[in-house]
């Protein structure tokens, strides 16, 4: 069966493949925030780690899954809008529950005192930690010096309230440039061939080069974000291609063969991105947990944006000293999952009940009512 056979819009695992990638983020923080060296994937595959393997599983399956909802849009702005309420309503959230939560928590560990938090920090306050940050791209990191100081006394490895921040506004700008691409090419199946050159050719070109690449984009500074297109836009690609891709048995061996050999013979850089993708939609037609959403709602969201700043709360506070990383993930997925919960319950899912809101369709409907009461008032 192809990809567009077996892959039901509705039907699938890809739910629970969130969670999983969202777990793994978890884990590779739990070595990274203390540090403790590389994780076990590090340890086999160079350039990669857990922590690349969830973020990168996450934008392939955003690949997939933006450029489906392109396609069966109503309109460029009916598109724009549903990828505004996923993504920043939440973001919000986390911010504020940041300055009003987690930041005073901080803040009273290293000086057994909330005086000052509110008004201190001239450049770092909590009122410009949520105004400069707005937008999704992280301009303050920091609140009144909290991480700074605790970095500066050995404490703290990391100089970010919530280090996990940084992919968002990447990924909100490939929706954005999914919506621009899509409306020259990915409504005209005969033009989708347009796309796959300038896939290609941005992806052969960072082979190739990749200081040179970041120049196609410049809003990308390292080898770790650059790739962040090339990983979404193989999910546009299986989408696109989904009528001819297989998935059967023969293709999940060959993706698996493939990637130990290019990994025993350090060229998995160059593979990887497609047999990942591969992988990971065979997963999710495959794996039993279907309809995972439906039935327990999709936490992963809320425990990527979450689960930082709950374990730099817990490396602050000194609980997980010579704890064992993967019994901290355990205990850091715990300890998240009450946040993830409110967070879908109380901000994702409400705000995606807007989805088909019409500005337009409400001003006429507003103004047709005001209308026929001043009709029947004479």
């Amino acid at each position: 069966m192809t990809l567009k056979d077996s892959l039901d819009r509705e039907n699938n695992s890809i739910g629970f493949l969130r969670v999983v990638l969202a777990t793994l983020v978890v884990i590779q923080h739990a070595y990274v925030l203390r540090p403790l060296g590389k994780e076990p994937i590090g340890n086999i595959m160079e350039g990669l780690s857990l922590g690349n393997l969830g973020v990168y599983g996450f934008f392939i399956i955003s690949g997939y899954l933006i450029t489906a909802s392109f396609i069966h849009s109503k309109s460029f702005t009916n598109f724009l809008w549903r990828r505004i309420l996923r993504i920043f309503p939440a973001f919000w959230a986390c911010l504020l529950v940041t300055v009003l939560f987690f930041a005073p928590i901080a803040y009273y560990i290293l000086n057994s005192t909330l005086d000052g938090y509110w008004l201190g920090g001239q450049t770092d306050s909590p009122f410009s930690y949520l105004y400069k940050n707005l937008f999704l791209s992280i301009h303050q990191a920091d609140i009144n010096g909290i991480i700074t100081s605790a970095t500066e006394q050995g404490i703290l490895a990391e100089q970010s309230f919530n280090g996990s921040l940084w992919t968002l506004i990447h990924e909100f700008r490939l929706y954005i440039l999914t919506g621009v691409i899509g409306f020259f090419l990915f409504k005209r199946p005969k033009r989708y061939w347009i796309f796959y050159v300038i896939f290609i050719l941005y992806t052969v070109h960072h082979f190739l080069d990749s200081e040179k690449s970041r120049i196609l984009y410049r809003l990308y500074v390292n080898n770790a974000t650059v790739l962040l297109p090339i990983y979404f836009f193989i999910g546009s690609c299986f989408y696109l291609l989904r009528g001819k891709i297989k998935i059967n048995t023969i293709g999940i061996i060959l993706a698996i063969l493939v990637t130990a050999i290019s990994v025993y013979f350090e060229f998995h850089y160059y593979v990887f991105p497609f047999t990942y993708a591969y992988i990971l939609l065979w997963l999710a037609v495959k794996l039993p947990f279907t309809d995972w959403e439906r039935k327990y709602g999709d936490y992963s969201y809320g425990i990527y944006i979450y689960s930082f700043i709950i374990q730099q709360i817990f490396i602050l506070k000194g609980w997980i000293v010579d704890m064992h990383p993967l019994v901290f993930s355990l205990i850091s997925l715990f300890a998240t999952l009450p946040f993830a919960f409110l967070s879908w319950k109380l901000v994702e899912k409400p705000v995606l009940r807007l989805k088909n809101w019409n500005m337009r369709k409400e001003y006429d409907n507003f103004f047709t009512k005001k209308n026929k009461k001043a009709q029947s008032d004479v």
